[in-house]
């Protein structure tokens, strides 16, 4: 078996290296104790040597942090068993924070460029007995993206953000409407040295399909077969032998019922193979639903690699892996009986109607990522009577956990690629980075059965076509389109073909349509007034929102009692919707009635009846939007309200705020959405009618 080695609990610290950032006096090049998970504010902030930047004006004062080059150390001393073993690597889980380069005792072992894949360097020539040494040194994502967009050629990016289409990490980052700028650095994930030997797996990946009935049975009596594959790499020690022979046994137990025994099936790669994969038939009718359709019942499936070879010492278990994996099938049904267009996403062949939210990055810092804070937000979604979430192309992909939870949740997920908002180069590094990176996300998902829905990215097609992004590009300059076009659909083909695909949101489905048009694609609904339009149905509403305020403890806690009057000036600088406070309050304060000044009032006085009517014009607009589309859900199957979650105390469009507190519009919502009648799914897998399509490709 490998042997794996916590690295979080090494000694770690962090110091300043001489940059383009203005390093303060009390910072200068002093050793601060750092915690591996997380990134360079947090460590300066429990050093206390910046001010937290949910709180007051802080935002503006961190920003020479962004600005700075970063060195992480870790000490520790290796334990004697790693070097019984014939290989020994460093592995970061989830990606370096984000250009790095990393030496152990000294010695040059790799760099990194990309926050959204895992990293692994072999380590055997570096590491030794006792004491050892880990040096991380993080370069300015800040400065690394404006020296690229003078290399590549400037591109539109939305809004007054930095331009972080030059470098693979979370766009939002770097700001956005609904939060602040701090473009952070640091070992975001789980790191550890893990020792081999002989060979071992590399991205597993899960590929569920439904087979057809056998010629020979009763199908009134048959259980549905389904063929449940794993692919997985092999990478082999460089001691191995010409002759080691592996195995790779698949295991699959049934939930819920114990007297169907295991299935199992195994392969023998041959020695020195790249790949190896292992079906097996299993007969079921336990499918996983989404919620308001059936249960989501979830199957574990292992698999094991081991050696076979009885001469060799080593003979035994080479590594194991478990997963919990749902049998469905995933489709995009894309036209009704009649030819007319639709945009169904479907579970077991039948037409979901997906009402749910938009997800963003949760908090601001890795240690804000944690199953015990964002459980409760989708428990919060399922609570409400929603079923879907959709995890937005600008902020990341989440961890295995949060797919796991959706997954025993039956919360259906909208997955973009990370995506958003602007033209993106095409050139190398980049495209190299951001292919390795989807083939990573792709494998590492593929079990999971909540996705039933892979989107190219957010909004990128509908900037370039329709914001003007399109005349502000030289000819000669790329703006993204091979990646939605060209490279996801085919990396999808290859890897994950039990999968719907859809290139961007919005998109009208061929390049002759303007991409936000109703039909026949998704929209995403900013441009009327939620409570008093009645505008033609979508097909599907993938983006609509109203902004309001956090709720006044929360907004107490981060900013004191004395700022909450009218007047305050984090009012205007925490606002960053565009059109700011008077498109998103005053003017629709003004249309609805919902508030006006009094002579004579107070500030605070005035300010707590202001925040009650947006929080009163919210869950108004939420409603009253959501109630239109629910009545006309024989065009519309969905509808996805921006935002679920929140990041900082400021204006923003969440049901929930940065505490976790909902906001009188979650309530509104769920008392809605408990009026509505699901569907009930037939028995067996059922059928709808009109054409289902998996993938769109080409533009």
């Amino acid at each position: 078996m490998p042997l794996r080695f916590a690295l979080e609990s090494a000694r770690w610290t962090v110091r300043a290296l001489p940059s383009e950032g203005v390093i303060p006096p009390s910072v200068g090049t002093r050793l601060i104790p750092a915690t591996v998970p997380g990134c360079v504010h947090t460590d300066l902030l429990d050093a206390g040597l910046i001010g937290d930047v949910n709180a007051g004006t802080n935002e503006a004062a961190a920003t020479w942090v962004s600005l700075t080059d970063w060195e992480y150390t870790g000490t520790f001393v290796a334990p004697p068993d790693l070097f019984d073993h014939e290989e020994i690597d460093l592995v970061f889980d989830e990606g370096l924070d984000t250009l790095a380069e990393v030496w152990v005792n000294g010695i040059h072992i790799g760099i990194a460029a990309n926050e959204f894949t895992p990293h692994r360097w072999s380590v055997g020539v570096s590491l030794k007995s006792g004491q050892n040494e880990i040096r991380v040194v993080l370069r300015s994502a800040l400065s690394h993206v404006r020296q690229e967009a003078q290399r590549l050629g400037p591109r539109p990016v939305n809004g007054d953000w930095d331009p972080f289409i030059f470098i693979r990490k979370c766009a939002s980052n770097f700001g956005w409407d609904w939060g602040p700028k701090v473009a952070t650095c640091g070992i975001g994930g789980g790191v550890r040295l893990e020792a081999w030997s002989v060979a071992r797996l590399e991205s597993p990946r899960t590929v569920v399909l439904e087979l057809p009935p056998a010629d020979c049975e009763d199908a009134a009596e048959a259980k549905t077969r389904w063929d449940v594959q794993v692919h997985a790499g092999l990478v082999w020690s460089h001691r191995a032998m010409s002759d080691d022979q592996l195995e790779l046994e698949l295991t699959f137990e049934h939930s819920g019922d114990p007297a169907s025994p295991p299935v199992r099936g195994r392969a023998l790669p041959t020695p020195g193979a790249r790949s190896v994969t292992v079906n097996l038939e299993v007969r079921s009718d336990e499918r996983w639903w989404p919620r308001g359709y059936g249960k989501p019942v979830l199957h574990q499936l292992s698999c094991e690699l081991r050696t076979i070879d009885a001469s060799r010492s080593s003979k035994a278990s080479l590594g194991s892996a478990k997963q919990r994996i749902g049998l469905r099938t995933a489709s995009l049904r894309r036209t009704n009986a009649d030819g007319s267009p639709a945009f169904s996403v479907q579970a077991n062949s039948v037409d979901i109607l997906c009402v749910g939210a938009n997800w963003i990055p949760e908090g601001l810092w890795p240690r804000d990522r944690t199953p015990e804070r964002v459980r409760p937000r989708l428990v919060q979604l399922a609570e409400a009577g929603m079923n879907m979430i959709r995890i937005w192309g600008g902020g990341r992909y989440e961890p295995a956990w949060f797919y796991e939870l959706c997954d025993e949740l039956g919360i259906a997920v909208w997955q973009d690629f990370m995506f958003t908002c602007a033209c993106y180069p095409e050139e190398q590094p980049i495209w190299s980075l951001i292919e390795q990176e989807a083939r990573h996300q792709i494998a590492r998902l593929s079990g999971h059965p909540s996705i039933l829905l892979w989107c190219g990215g957010n909004e990128c097609v509908w900037a370039h076509a329709n914001w003007g992004f399109k005349e502000k590009l030289p000819p000669e300059q790329t703006w993204g389109r091979a990646y939605w076009f060209e490279m996801l659909p085919r990396l999808m083909n290859e890897l994950d073909p039990a999968r719907p695909y859809w290139p961007n949101s919005p998109w009208s489905g061929d390049s002759t349509t303007a991409p936000n048009e109703l039909a026949p694609g998704d929209r995403h609904t900013w441009d009327i007034d939620l409570i008093s339009d009645r505008p033609p149905v979508p097909l599907f509403c993938s983006e609509f929102g109203q902004q309001s305020l956090p709720s006044i403890m929360t907004l107490t806690e981060a900013l004191g009692p004395s700022a909450l009057a009218m007047g305050a000036p984090w009012l205007q600088t925490r606002q960053r919707g565009p059109g700011g406070n008077s498109r998103w309050f005053t003017e629709p304060f003004a249309t609805h009635d919902l508030f006006a000044p009094r002579a004579g009032e107070s500030p605070e006085a005035a300010f707590t009846r202001w925040h009650a009517a947006g929080q009163e014009l919210q869950a108004r607009a939420l409603v009253s939007h959501l109630s239109w589309l629910l009545a006309h859900r024989e065009r519309c199957s969905g509808a996805l309200i921006w935002q679920l979650n929140d990041a900082w105390a400021g204006p923003s469009w969440s049901l929930v705020d940065s505490a976790g507190r909902p906001k009188p519009a979650y309530f509104a919502v769920q008392q809605l959405l408990a009026t509505i009648r699901w569907p009930v799914p037939p028995t067996s897998a059922g059928q709808s009618t009109g054409q289902s399509t998996r993938r769109s490709v080409g533009q």
